[in-house]
């Protein structure tokens, strides 16, 4: 419901992709996470919306206190980010819009995407 949120406000197509699926820390049951991606091929970005908190826990443990998080990858995307910051935050349905350094996380390696 929330892509269908920013893709209605910001002319977005996110669309569902394959779920990330992971054994968490001290589970023995495997544990899925939604993706959905976006790409904008002439601003060279490519943008991941990423379920974090799942059933069984959550994704990035350091940042619990977020149900999604975005991924902006590609040439302009730090240009990109600021920008699409400012957008995110005008949209009511959202509480929270936060910059974080993807290399303070333990659990960056079960966010690489082909």
């Amino acid at each position: 419901r929330l892509c269908w949120f920013i893709n209605k406000a910001l002319n977005f197509d996110l669309h569902r992709e394959e779920d990330i699926e992971l054994h968490l820390p001290d589970q023995r049951k495997l544990f899925s996470f939604s993706h959905f991606r976006f790409d904008i091929p002439v601003d060279d970005i490519i943008i991941h919306f990423v379920q974090n908190k799942g059933p069984g826990g959550f994704l990035l443990q350091k940042i619990s206190e977020f149900d999604y998080f975005l991924i902006i990858e590609g040439s302009s995307a730090n240009s990109f980010s600021e920008d699409f910051q400012e957008k995110l935050r005008d949209l009511e349905v959202i509480q929270l819009v936060r910059e974080l350094d993807a290399k303070h996380f333990k659990e960056v390696e079960n966010l690489i995407f082909d």
